[in-house]
């Protein structure tokens, strides 16, 4: 394989329009095997990769800022280890630290929501990214999204765990329908909640030359549909300020909630290894498929390819 895997990345939070309080985080690690400065920008990933998170909390007074910070910083510390924990050519065992990453971030908060006063009932959504030798593993519990924009096509990687999303796979909303619902916040699980321990769910992604992921909160996608997200993403020239541009524009349609969002581009691959699960590196989208075009063309103008 190829030593060469260069990507791009930035990310932005903004408390919305509405609300006083931010309760979104987000969290990264460039380098999981190498010197983290702690910065945005251009990175040749070492075999270990990077980690991207965002996570947005719910409950009373600051209880939900609290919760989202309590997942960031658990998962954050699991993935300082990672490089020394877990084989970067086994796939199965990178799966597990993801999915477990989310479940001690889970207990986490709900030990720190049973022992201290005023934040029971306090929980975060969770979207988080393990991007390593060309592959992307994807878990999440909550809402919160995570998106490909490959070939002039915006896919929804993530299904939402949610009350209207259950009605979508049901065929009793269209995906329009249940993003403009007025229960579209009702969730079936998250981080945190002691009663309904949450199941995160696990996808992967096998990266393509010049793919964009989008990782955000619902504040971002309850706002503005997939086809002015993937207008967005065509039109905006200079990377670094993808996720602001998404950020105002939902805020100019009323900014009703905290708004997160994350995005990466791959820039350069690595050759890919044998496919160890075939055909679970395929994407199927939740939603029909929008069109934007001319994506590679965006991408060979801004980086001069």
């Amino acid at each position: 394989m190829s030593a060469q895997f260069r990507i791009q990345f930035a990310g932005y939070t903004h408390p919305g329009q509405v609300r006083e309080h931010n309760e979104d985080n987000f969290a990264f690690t460039a380098r999981l095997d190498g010197p983290e400065t702690g910065t945005f920008g251009t990175w040749d990933l070492g075999p270990s990769g990077l980690m991207l998170l965002v996570a947005d909390g719910m409950g009373g007074a600051n209880a939900g800022e609290v919760a989202s910070q309590i997942a960031t910083t658990v998962i954050k510390e699991r993935f300082d280890r990672a490089a020394r924990e877990v084989p970067t050519d086994n796939w199965t065992e990178i799966e597990q630290f993801t999915l477990d990453s989310l479940i001690e971030a889970h207990q986490a908060i709900a030990h720190t929501a049973r022992t201290t006063p005023g934040q029971k009932g306090m929980g975060t959504t969770a979207v988080l990214a393990w991007i390593t030798q060309g592959r992307a593993c994807i878990a999440w519990s909550g809402d919160s999204r995570a998106y490909l924009f490959r070939d002039d096509q915006l896919r929804l990687v993530t299904r939402d765990h949610s009350m209207v999303w259950e009605m979508v796979e049901r065929g009793q909303l269209t995906p329009e329908a249940a993003r403009l619902h007025p229960q579209n916040n009702l969730i079936t699980q998250s981080l945190g909640d002691d009663t309904y321990p949450p199941k995160p769910e696990v996808r992967w992604v096998d990266l393509e030359l010049y793919d964009c992921l989008l990782l955000c909160s619902d504040g971002l996608n309850t706002m503005l549909g997939d086809a002015t997200i993937a207008r967005l993403l065509q039109e905006t020239t200079v990377f670094a300020e993808l996720p602001g541009q998404l950020v105002t524009a939902a805020n100019e349609v009323g900014g009703l909630d905290n708004i997160t969002v994350m995005v990466l581009n791959v820039l350069e691959l690595p050759a890919p290894e044998p496919d160890p699960y075939p055909g679970e590196g395929q994407i199927t989208a939740e939603t029909p498929e929008t069109e934007a075009k001319g994506l590679k063309r965006w991408f060979k103008g801004l980086f001069g390819r």
